[in-house]
């Protein structure tokens, strides 16, 4: 019984977690730690927020150099088969799109994604032994 309950509870927020998307939101011209990724604040990407059914939100990274600076954007955009919105940003550097929390981050692989991930597979592992 316990394990149906802590199944179902793991299922639902994964379906909850599709519809909606956290990423760090920034920009290097307004906001000094953009760059470095210390103190950025961050922004819920709803699926909903678009008017297309083709689409989903992605966390969105930018790199352009200018003047001799790197400038950083990051943000939340919708991404679909037919639309990226890499292919539409002129001299990037950098441009990159991703689907998970807070991916978009200072960081090539986010700690926070691995703690959570670590803990799920110890109450797995946990729960499946019951």
């Amino acid at each position: 019984m316990l394990k149906t309950i802590l199944i179902g509870i793991f299922l639902v927020s994964m379906i909850t977690s599709s519809s909606s998307l956290n990423c760090f939101s920034c920009m290097t011209s307004r906001e000094g730690n953009c760059e470095d990724g210390s103190q950025m604040e961050t922004k819920i990407c709803d699926s909903s927020d678009s008017n297309n059914l083709n689409v989903k939100p992605v966390c969105l990274k930018v790199v352009k150099d200018i003047k001799g600076f790197d400038h950083i954007t990051r943000s939340c955009q919708f991404e679909g088969d037919l639309y990226k919105p890499c292919n539409y940003i002129k001299a990037a550097e950098h441009c990159s799109t991703c689907d998970s929390n807070l991916c978009n981050s200072a960081k090539t692989f986010s700690v926070h994604q691995s703690l959570y991930s670590s803990l799920f597979l110890i109450v797995l592992t946990k729960v499946i032994n019951l």
